[in-house]
């Protein structure tokens, strides 16, 4: 399916979280700076929502969103990076797109896209993707380009095991009234212990990135 569809429903959902969501502007500034020097990509918008939420996800418009309580709450640039990179792959892959596709076919999806006007289709799948929770498999593909993200830019890879220590103690959503685009990614435990597996058969050495380090402490000042 071309690309071209990703962008229309990622963009259809980031109008709508726009419209509503209590954007932290500053923070917003800072994370574009600290995502910019990450250099995974030059094309993905990030964005700072004020949620008492630990968050983060991404759109198939190469649009990031990260609540701030995640930026309360992660302890180093290393382990923001992770989870910079985890969404980047998430993007990358087009887990969004293929997520709606596990519950409709592309067939129906192109004919739906392709039949004039269709509204009412992009909200529909955009509603879609926005509750659908991303498979185990997507997990450990989004995980595993992220590890390998950062010791590609010389990164603490232990930034990944961190992240997912510090998810782990995160007060469980009430699933019954927490929608599931909110809630924590599944399956912690396992991804933590898998994640620490892969650094194990795969060392790499880390330097210091004094930018990376600034940014974050800017990020954090506000906290």
């Amino acid at each position: 399916m071309p690309t071209s569809i990703d962008n229309e429903i990622g963009q259809e959902i980031r109008k709508e979280i726009l419209q509503v969501a209590p954007l932290d502007q500053e923070k917003t500034e800072l994370l574009k700076q600290f995502y910019s020097e990450l250099n995974f990509d030059s094309n993905t918008k990030v964005y700072v929502v004020k949620a008492n939420v630990f968050n983060a996800f991404s759109l198939p418009d190469n649009s990031i969103f990260v609540f701030d309580k995640v930026l309360q709450d992660v302890n180093s640039y290393s382990e923001l990076s992770a989870l910079m990179g985890h969404e980047y792959s998430h993007i990358k892959f087009r887990h969004g797109m293929k997520g709606i596709a596990q519950n409709l076919a592309w067939g129906l999806i192109a004919e739906g896209m392709n039949s004039g006007d269709h509204s009412d289709n992009v909200i529909r799948y955009a509603n879609l993707l926005l509750t659908s929770k991303n498979s185990r498999k997507f997990e450990t593909q989004a995980d595993l380009n992220g590890l390998k993200l950062l010791r590609e830019q010389r990164i603490d890879q232990n930034g990944m095991t961190d992240l997912f220590k510090t998810i782990l103690k995160q007060p469980q959503p009430n699933e019954q009234n927490t929608p599931a685009y909110l809630s924590t990614h599944p399956e912690t435990q396992d991804r933590l212990e898998k994640a620490e597996e892969i650094i194990k058969d795969n060392p790499s050495e880390h330097s210091e990135n004094a930018r990376l380090a600034e940014l974050f402490g800017e990020l954090k000042a506000g906290e």
